[in-house]
């Protein structure tokens, strides 16, 4: 988490971004994004279990981070 802050910092130059975890009643109805990766792993696997070819074909349309940071603009006008 410390390493994708730090991107992000760099990338938007907002230098407030901190990693803050999340207390367990914090998280309580957080879940669907979880959800939706556990179903996308389900369906697809990793790179070398039982849907290798989706799975590369997904991983190579992937961008890093800072490269969807840039393309989005997220964060970028948020007070510094």
């Amino acid at each position: 988490m410390n390493e994708i802050c730090e991107t992000i910092r760099r990338v938007t130059g907002n230098e407030k971004i901190r990693y803050v975890p999340l207390t367990y009643d914090q998280c309580i109805g957080q879940t669907k994004e979880s959800i939706d990766n556990m179903k996308w792993y389900n369906e697809y696997g990793d790179f070398e279990e039982r849907f290798p070819e989706k799975t590369r074909e997904v991983y190579d349309k992937m961008k890093t981070l800072e490269e969807w940071l840039q393309e989005t603009k997220w964060l970028m006008n948020e007070k510094k």
